[in-house]
């Protein structure tokens, strides 16, 4: 069994995933093989199988992934993530290259049994420098292929290959909670899981293909980069750059938006803030307006998603017996060698560029900042949501309504449809 208490101690390690940062160019003129059938055509079958060969697109990639990380790091490696059981650790991580090999076999199959041809896989330049780095960019990777698969399960018109697609996408949930939990952070974050529709998908993995034998039918939306990269807690300010403006404190008519357990929260692009009920991930998108979108106004994003991490965890917090480890070394917070916040060593950076930027200081006021200050603009009130009151208890269940949520731009009830 692996023991979560020392692979929560990642020093410098950056775990917002900023996969898109710098301007993905479009692949040199690929094949356009329209015959694979990406695209939602006037048949179910063709529209099962695009969706599926998407599916098979992102499947291909995670399976790569796997196979050229653990051909990378053995035993050793793995004592730097789980130093209590690095064999588990590692057995782990092999279940998950085995599970999405599988799913690519299982994909081609039954696309072959439509009628239609599966996509082969592409080349990918993943960057993994080093074990922490692979097991970040792995959480990354699973987080998103649960949003791809939540998505598109609604729009999958045969029952039978609509209930496979979840089998496949609950398995990628458990993956995701495997790797939150090894990487220091939350196992399961909210209630809800957040849809992405393909477009936002593939803006995310797109700076992980190199180029693909075929031409996908979604291009990427312009690209964000997070500036001030460290660990992140909800109320904190993001500082972005992105081609789509020039100055993030100019009045550009855009928006940050938070895409989170349901929600869709506006913010000012000048105060990029972090909701005070973020626990876990959070994607980041640059939208113009300031209005919730949904599936016909998906042109009104200017750039991202980015995926970011907020790894504050409620329950770890002070006390001698706090957090994973408890006794004198403290939890995530407290104690000498610290662990989120606390000491020299403190924990994740919540802000991993692609490319391998994690500098960048921490903010002074990150523990003095208070919830109504950050909070208190018209897109949500959340002078109830402080952090010493947002412990599992209160992320568990469907209670964050409209009640506690402020105005119509976070509603719970209504959150979800964007995608």
């Amino acid at each position: 069994m692996v023991r979560l208490s020392n692979v929560a101690k990642f020093v410098g390690l950056s775990v917002a995933i900023s996969l898109a940062i710098a301007t993905v160019n479009a692949a040199p003129a690929l094949p356009n093989l329209s015959h694979l059938q990406f695209k939602r055509g006037d048949d179910g079958k063709d529209n099962d199988v695009g969706i599926l060969n998407f599916a098979l697109t992102l499947e291909h990639l995670e399976a790569e992934f796997y196979r050229e990380g653990l051909a990378k790091f053995g035993i050793h490696d793995f004592k730097q993530i789980a130093k209590h059981d690095p064999e588990g650790a590692l057995r782990a991580f092999q279940f998950l290259g085995k599970s999405e090999a599988v799913h690519v076999t299982t994909l081609e199959t039954v696309i072959k049994s439509l009628g239609g041809e599966p996509v082969p896989p592409c080349e990918y330049n993943f960057g993994i420098s080093d074990i922490k780095t692979f097991a970040v960019i792995a959480r990354a990777l699973e987080q998103t292929g649960v949003s791809a698969y939540t998505g598109a399960l609604a729009k999958i018109q045969t029952a039978a290959i609509q209930t496979a697609g979840g089998t496949i996408g609950t398995v990628e949930a458990r993956h995701s909670t495997f790797l939150n939990s090894i990487n220091g952070g939350e196992p399961i974050a909210y209630p809800f899981d957040t849809p992405l529709e393909a477009r936002e998908v593939i803006s995310i993995a797109a700076p992980f293909i190199k180029k693909c034998p075929y031409e996908i039918p979604f291009h990427s939306n312009p690209s964000i980069r997070v500036v001030n990269n460290k660990s992140f807690r909800p109320n904190d300010t993001i500082r972005i750059e992105s081609s789509v403006f020039k100055d993030q404190d100019m009045d550009h008519g855009l928006s940050c938006a938070f895409l989170y357990n349901n929600k869709f929260v506006v913010r000012p692009l000048s105060k990029c803030d972090i909701p005070a009920t973020v626990r876990g991930y959070t994607y980041l998108i640059v939208i113009e307006g300031d209005q919730k979108l949904d599936e016909k106004t998906q042109d009104k994003i200017k750039a991202g998603p980015v995926l970011i991490f907020v790894d504050d965890l409620g329950f770890n917090k002070g006390g001698k017996k706090g957090g994973h480890d408890g006794g004198k070394k403290g939890g995530d917070d407290g104690g000498k060698k610290g662990g989120h916040d606390g000491g020299k060593k403190s924990g994740h950076d919540s802000s991993m560029q692609h490319d391998g930027d994690s500098s960048m200081k921490h903010k002074s006021e990150d523990s003095s900042k208070g919830e109504d200050s950050s909070e208190g603009h018209s897109s949500e009130g959340d002078s109830s949501e402080g952090d010493s009151s947002e412990g599992d208890s209160s992320e568990g269940d469907s209670s964050e309504g409209d009640s506690s949520e402020g105005d119509s731009s976070e509603g719970d009830s209504s959150e979800g449809d964007h995608a």
